[in-house]
């Protein structure tokens, strides 16, 4: 093990959803764990509630425990730098700073059989799914995701066993390079990370093509039959790859070369769909999902390959899958304010949202027949928060087109997620530019405390929510608040 039995483990910025996931996996290992965060949360309080101490507040060097290098190892995220004042107090002191990556890496290595889920969009909800279908199949695997499990109400768990291992592999900071799974889900390839990728699409596939060359002969990696980018890639280095190339096909023009294929995809009238994953060996999972939307599907034929390539019963994984309600922040429904359906999703790349409003539109409109005689067919109404500067200046025009099938686009100020502003890159910018594809566009401050609570009341003015409507508020930020408090509030 990276970390010595007995050692004391510090994590700085132990509420991030990554970093609180690996401290109660390590409590749950009898590490002492503790750490450090600068405002309270939902993941800050479990960990609390296990028993771990948690700083709130300024992150100070007179925080860190006493100990030596022997006794005592912390732990920082990218978003964690090194000029960090107590990553330099530890370094300082002699003691050993381990990135996030390297300790997840040592915790999946422990385990006989490890899945690894990669790629630009889904890696949240299909390390979701492939968690909870082995949880239900028997396996007690250890989980490490990127939102909360609907079966677990929190990020992750241990598998005492410890037989196998489930993670999300982040590729937004190269560190995907760092692991070597037994099994390896690429869900498909797309710039999302500028600030990293300083070469665009170039260094991107650089750095997959030393992850994907350095996988073990004999192991496994499950790609997306149809995504360009991912093809682009193996085309230059599937000579060079050891591990055992799997081809999903997520559409049925996709399934000539394919060792799992969807077939029969029908949606259904609530924005669900029900459809069959084929394998090659003849197995077939009949889908049937609870959650909305194509791309849950996509997610679903990944985490059902799984399942098969792990010999699950084809009957245990459809059970499973098709009882999953979805991850946290991800086409999340909170509840309803004035009769208007309120949910809540993660998305921030164009692509992502896209996706996810055909599904919000989808299921607007099977909302809206509830209260026909009320408000007739009722609006999609969605509240963006932009994330990083960088991406939005990056991938600007990819946003000015996505929200056709919106009724009303409410734009708010860019979160930084830690970026220095760029200058003509702002929220205001955005919604001017979006206006110029789109009939009702709005920007509504939101970088001051008193310009939520403006929010709040611009949405609970009479007749802007009405019934039959669809409130979606998307970003990877502190937009999620809104709508619980929205739905709280009514």
């Amino acid at each position: 093990m990276l970390l010595s039995p007995g050692q004391a483990v510090y994590f700085i910025g132990i509420g991030g959803v990554g970093m609180s996931g690996l401290a109660r996996i390590l409590k749950g290992l009898g590490y002492d764990v503790g750490g450090s965060d600068t405002a309270a949360s939902a993941y800050t309080a479990q960990l609390e509630a296990l028993g771990i101490a948690v700083d709130i507040g300024p992150q100070t060097p007179d925080q860190l425990p006493a100990g030596s290098a022997d006794t005592l190892a912390v732990v920082q995220s990218t978003a964690i730098g090194d000029d960090h004042q107590q990553v330099a107090a530890a370094r300082g002191r002699g003691l050993p700073v381990y990135h996030r990556s390297d300790v997840l890496q040592t915790i999946m290595a422990a385990h006989q059989t490890t899945i690894g889920i990669s790629g630009t969009h889904g890696k949240t909800s299909v390390t979701g799914m492939v968690g909870q279908l082995l949880i239900d199949c028997g396996r007690q695997p250890t989980v490490v995701a990127g939102g909360k499990l609907p079966q677990l109400g929190t990020n992750a768990c241990h598998g005492p066993s410890q037989q196998v291992a489930v993670a999300e592999l982040d590729e937004s900071d190269g560190t995907v390079v760092k692991y070597n799974p037994t099994y390896t889900v690429l869900t498909n390839l797309e710039l999302d990370h500028p600030d990293h990728y300083t070469d665009g699409v170039t260094q991107l596939l650089e750095t997959f093509t030393t992850f994907l060359t350095g996988l073990d002969a004999g192991s496994g990696v499950l790609v997306n039959a149809g995504c360009p980018l991912t093809r682009r890639l193996l085309d230059a280095i599937k000579d060079r790859v050891a591990a055992r190339l799997v081809f999903v096909a997520l559409d049925k023009a996709d399934a000539n070369d394919a060792d799992y294929w969807l077939d029969q995809m029908v949606e259904r009238p609530d924005g669900t769909f029900a459809a069959e994953l084929h394998s090659r060996r003849g197995e077939v999972v009949s889908l049937a999902l609870s959650t909305p939307g194509r791309a849950m599907v996509w997610n679903a034929a990944f985490a059902a390959a799984i399942g098969l390539e792990l010999e699950c019963l084809p009957a245990s994984i459809a059970d499973s899958l098709n009882r999953f309600t979805g991850m946290g922040r991800r086409f999340e429904v909170l509840g309803e304010y004035n009769g208007a359906l309120v949910v809540d999703d993660y998305a921030h790349h164009p692509t992502e949202l896209q996706v996810t409003l055909s599904a919000a539109r989808q299921r607007q409109r099977y909302h809206a027949t509830t209260w026909k005689e009320a408000c007739g067919e009722g609006r999609l109404i969605v509240l963006l928060q932009p994330h990083r500067y960088m991406r939005v200046h990056t991938l600007w025009q990819d946003y000015l087109t996505i929200f056709g099938e919106a009724d009303v686009v409410v734009v708010l100020d860019i979160y930084a997620a830690g970026e220095a502003p760029i200058e003509g890159v702002t929220g205001q910018r955005l919604a001017e530019a979006i206006s110029q594809f789109h009939h009702t566009v709005f920007y509504w401050p939101s970088t001051e405390a008193q310009d939520w609570q403006r929010i709040l009341a611009q949405l609970k003015a009479p007749g802007f929510l009405n019934p039959g409507d669809c409130l979606v508020t998307m970003g990877a930020g502190t937009v999620t608040q809104v709508g619980r408090q929205l739905v709280e509030a009514s």
